[in-house]
Formats: C-alpha cells, sequence, structure tokens
C-alpha cells in the first residue's frame, strides 16, 4: 500500500498500524520568514472556534476524517516549510486544515483536557510541547498530523479508507544502529479517528511519566514506542 506523502516504510505491528510512506525525508536549510508572503493563508487555517463546531459532525467517525493538523509556534511559518504545506493543501482541497499554535495549543489542553495541563507545563524543551499536542489534537478530533516537512505526494485518499489509527516508523537501520532498537514509532505522520484508545492511551503515559527535558524520550519517538508496546499488551490480556 502507498500512502500519499513521502517518507519511510509501511509496516503492521500488532493490531495498529504503522504506515506508510516512501522515499526520504526532505531538508533544507531553514529561513524565517520576513515578509506576509511566508505567512500561511489564513483562508486555510481553521481556528480553533471551528474546531468547536466540528465535534458534532465527528462524533461517529470510524475512520480517519479529512482533516489535516501541524504544529508551528506561530502562523508565521518558515519559508522553506510552505512547499511542503501547500503540497498537502493542493493535493486534498476537501480536506480541513488545522495549523496549531503555542496560544491554540494551550487553549485546547485547558478547556479539553485540563487533567494534562500540569504535566504541559512542566515540560523544559517546547519540542515536548509539539510533541504532546500532536496526540491530544488527533485523539480529540482525528485526522492526520504531519511535520511541516513532509512532503505530499498523492492524495491521501483511498489509501487511508477505513484505517482506524496509524503511525509513521523510523527506517529499520537507523532504529537498529542508532537506538539499539528492534523497530521505532515515529510521530513525524500519524493519524486516527476521533477518541481512538491508542492516543489516549498515549496522553495517560505521558501524563504518568516522571522525566521532562528530554523530548526524544519522554514525549518523541521513544516514548511513542514504549506507549505502543504498553498498549498491544493491554490489548492482548483483554483478547
Amino acid at each position: 500500500m502507498e500512502t500519499g506523502f513521502k517518507r519511510r516504510n509501511l509496516k503492521i505491528l500488532g493490531s495498529l498500524l504503522i504506515a506508510a510512506v516512501v522515499g526520504t525525508l526532505l531538508s533544507g536549510v531553514l529561513k524565517q520568514c520576513t515578509s506576509s508572503n511566508c505567512t500561511v493563508k489564513r483562508s486555510q487555517v481553521l481556528g480553533y472556534k471551528a474546531m468547536s463546531k466540528a465535534q458534532s459532525v465527528l462524533k461517529n467517525v470510524s475512520s480517519v476524517p479529512k482533516i489535516l493538523h501541524q504544529v508551528f509556534a506561530s502562523e508565521r511559518v518558515y519559508a522553506n516549510y510552505l512547499p511542503f504545506v501547500n503540497s498537502c493543501l493542493s493535493r486534498n482541497p476537501d480536506w480541513q486544515y488545522y495549523l496549531w499554535t503555542d496560544k491554540t495549543a494551550e487553549k485546547l489542553i485547558v478547556d479539553r483536557y485540563p487533567e494534562f495541563l500540569a504535566k504541559y507545563k512542566q515540560y523544559t524543551d517546547n519540542l515536548e510541547k509539539a510533541d504532546s499536542i500532536r496526540y491530544i489534537v488527533l485523539h480529540h478530533m482525528g485526522g492526520i498530523y504531519l511535520d511541516m516537512d513532509v512532503e505530499c505526494i498523492r492524495p491521501f485518499f483511498p489509501a487511508l479508507e477505513g484505517i482506524q489509527a496509524f503511525l509513521d516508523q523510523e527506517r529499520p537501520e537507523q532504529t537498529n544502529i542508532g537506538l539499539a532498537q528492534r523497530y521505532s514509532a515515529m510521530n513525524s505522520a500519524m493519524g486516527a479517528r476521533p477518541g481512538h484508545p491508542f492516543f489516549r492511551h498515549v496522553i495517560d503515559q505521558l501524563r504518568a511519566g516522571t522525566r521532562v527535558g528530554e523530548a526524544l524520550r519522554t514525549t518523541g519517538p521513544l516514548a511513542l514506542t514504549s506507549a505502543l508496546e504498553s498498549y498491544r499488551q493491554v490489548r492482548a490480556a483483554a483478547d
């Protein structure tokens, strides 16, 4: 199966899909915005109020809804990211787009996940906050989260038709050598239906964690991989 974005390989781990993406990460030297054309168009960005109005529509959704989430400190996005963002918007014109900023991310947590706020404020690394809001928006609204350096090369559907949840996976050679692990889930490309129990599990695991300041281990790929493994154990015990 091929999905609509460039990134690593497809693999299924247990009952949760760790998905797709072929090719390599496209990267470059980042350049700070210096003019208004570096800003994602406001007409394309749905705000917090729009999210609130969407909840009744999403209550009974059983697969990944057509919502794309991305995270950045503000709406003034690095110029080098815009071609990647626009590649996703142009190939999926019927999708809603949410750009979660520091301000709107914290408001969502305050309003809908207040039990997580203390942990969120404990994080000393900005990446920890950026990681954690990804899991929260996917649990709350569903849809797809993509890092801003991921290029969409074809529409997301029909490849994701009927899928309830998926994660990206690190390249095996990098995982085996760099992390000395059999595999590593990645939070660079993820998706789910609203309310999927896996992302509730991730949020609960982060909240229970006692370490902060090491995003890789506290909120990033290693934390996500640990949550995936414990989720599979819980599911196996329940079965």
